[in-house]
């Protein structure tokens, strides 16, 4: 292809229950336009797999930073045992 000839590219045709092979003259720019189009399909595939990757994160950090509600009124009762009358006026 670098010297300008054209790309023969086949396609499965099928004819009456028999497949047969066709032919298709493929020039050069179009040839180097498809590759282009694949090549930036697969750098939009991983962006999006990398954002999809970093939600699934952040989620899991956020889901992790969260108490139940058993744990918060325990922590409730502990706090009013060492501080019975609320945090102290300022």
């Amino acid at each position: 292809m670098p010297g300008g000839e054209i790309l023969d590219v086949e396609i499965p045709i099928e004819d009456e229950g028999e497949k047969e092979m066709a032919a298709v003259d493929l020039s050069e720019n179009v040839a180097n336009h498809m590759l282009t189009q694949l090549m930036q399909t697969g750098t939009v595939a991983q962006n999006n797999f990398v954002t999809v990757q970093k939600i699934v994160d952040y989620d899991y950090l956020e889901n992790k930073r969260m108490v139940t509600l058993d744990e918060a009124v325990g922590i409730r009762e502990v706090q009013s045992k060492v501080n019975p009358g609320g945090p102290a006026a300022a």
